[in-house]
């Protein structure tokens, strides 16, 4: 909770909300104007400078809705991104299929991931130790640059 109450944590941690809805409308029209591999590329590499920031928000309140405000620019856009992507690589009558595919691969991932960080922050000493924390951002750190290369690679 990087020092903060957990009632405090709990409640700043929507603050990444606020940006995180502007920014799928904003990274939408960028994907529409200039393509959604360049917009992807573009948002994991925001995506891997935002998490290995958050290692940095117990400098102050201040830091804290910062960064969250940073990530949550592109926290969420990823989603439309994707929808475009199946949408421009699909073939006709299989977008739906396409897009329900991904958001079933996508809400998995997720479970993983939340498991994987709650295994994390246990295997680092709980929740009141930095440990864990650290392991996890270093952890979705990694991950973005795998996805990321996965984008470059296999992409069109």
């Amino acid at each position: 909770c990087a020092g903060y109450s957990a009632t405090a944590a709990s409640g700043l941690s929507v603050v990444y909300a606020v940006t995180g809805g502007l920014g799928q409308i904003l990274w939408g029209m960028f994907a529409d104007r200039f393509g959604a591999k360049r917009t992807l590329v573009i948002n994991c590499i925001w995506l891997i400078f935002g998490f290995y920031l958050m290692q940095y928000i117990n400098i102050s309140i201040v830091a804290l809705i910062v960064l969250q405000l940073f990530l949550g620019c592109c926290s969420n856009a990823v989603y439309p991104i994707m929808y475009k992507f199946v949408a421009d690589s699909s073939e006709e009558g299989c977008i739906v299929t396409g897009n329900g595919v991904v958001t079933t691969l996508m809400f998995f991932g997720a479970a993983v991931a939340t498991t994987l960080m709650g295994v994390l922050i246990d295997l680092g000493g709980g929740w009141n130790n930095l440990s864990g924390y650290m392991t996890g951002i270093y952890v979705m750190v990694g991950a973005m640059l795998i996805a990321l290369l996965l984008v470059i690679l296999f992409t069109r």
